[in-house]
């Protein structure tokens, strides 16, 4: 096919020349420079002559491929035909793409496989439940051996001849000491001890036994 002299047209600006060099292009094309018009991403009309006053015949939807020119390109439109339909494109609407006149789709990508979740962590098992002191009960539980507590240092715990303050001093446990053996029956927080050696009563309220 003869290409349309671009010196030829009247002179519309640089912008339809540009278009028109186009037109010339894939006018020129030989089968081994096959070309695709396609549309962009809109839709455009098919007129019935090269300008925006001849009136539409159809429409061309957008992303449409293969559009074939059937006539010369004049100021900057073409005549083309997709199917049965045919009409004049203004060129700056349509795309056109290198290679042959179908594209194949290409495939999407493969979809990046997630990683599997981390395992669940194994539950640390609960520690065993701590014994309860056995229980006792009468003068048994009271003769287990007791350790003294809150006794400030440098003072000790009385051991007097009788259950009250009143009573004379028989001797002293130090502070934190242990082995301290609490017998029975109390009175009140009075209760008869025995500390190496030593036999009197002491107030129980400064004593506790070694689980505590």
């Amino acid at each position: 096919m003869r290409a349309l002299s671009i010196w030829s047209l009247p002179v519309a600006g640089a912008a339809a020349l540009a278009v028109l060099g186009l037109a010339v292009l894939i006018l020129n094309a030989g089968p081994a420079e096959a070309r695709t018009l396609c549309v962009g991403k809109e839709s455009i009309l098919l007129r019935t002559g090269p300008s925006w006053r001849d009136n539409p015949v159809g429409s061309l939807p957008a992303g449409a491929c293969g559009l074939q020119v059937i006539g010369q390109c004049m100021y900057g439109w073409c005549h083309v035909a997709l199917g049965a339909r045919k009409g004049w494109v203004d060129a700056k609407q349509v795309i056109v793409h290198e290679g042959d006149t179908t594209a194949a789709p290409t495939a999407p990508a493969p979809r990046r496989a997630e990683p599997p979740p981390p395992p669940p962590r194994r539950a640390e098992p609960a520690p065993p439940p701590r014994p309860a002191p056995p229980a006792t009960t009468g003068a048994a539980a009271n003769r287990e051996s007791h350790c003294v507590m809150g006794v400030r240092p440098g003072d000790t715990l009385r051991i007097r001849s009788g259950p009250s303050a009143e009573h004379r001093e028989v001797g002293g446990i130090p502070p934190d000491a242990c082995g301290v053996v609490v017998g029975a029956p109390c009175a009140g927080a009075w209760c008869p001890v025995m500390y190496r050696g030593i036999r009197g009563w002491s107030n129980a309220s400064y004593l506790r036994p070694p689980w505590m």
